[in-house]
């Protein structure tokens, strides 16, 4: 601009300073700040673990009264491996339950 009225090219007029983090950027660090703050908490994986550990503990014990000639236990046996079954073949992917249907018929 030859009058002197005007912005010289590249000049800056407004908006944040230079090197000040935008709104989303701050958002994130402070989520990520909460998270690592959660951290002393178990895995889900830790607890999983720990769980089916217990589990096959008490399937074993059941599993022993249950030759051992107990009742109770031969019923529950009998009805967690029914339940296990069932639990398994809800789990499948749709598209294999509809395969294993197709070649059962």
């Amino acid at each position: 601009m030859s009058d002197g009225r005007g912005r010289a090219p590249g000049e800056k007029t407004g908006g944040r300073q230079k090197g000040t983090k935008n709104k989303a950027t701050i958002d994130h660090e402070n989520m990520i700040s909460r998270v690592m703050g959660d951290l002393d908490r178990p895995l889900g994986k830790d607890v999983l673990a720990e769980v089916m550990v217990e589990f096959r503990e008490v399937a074993k014990e059941q599993a022993e009264a249950a030759r051992a000639g107990d009742k109770e236990a031969q019923q529950k046996r009998v009805y967690y491996q029914g339940t296990l079954e069932t639990d398994k073949g809800e789990l499948l992917v749709p598209s294999l339950r509809l395969a294993r249907a197709g070649n059962a018929g």
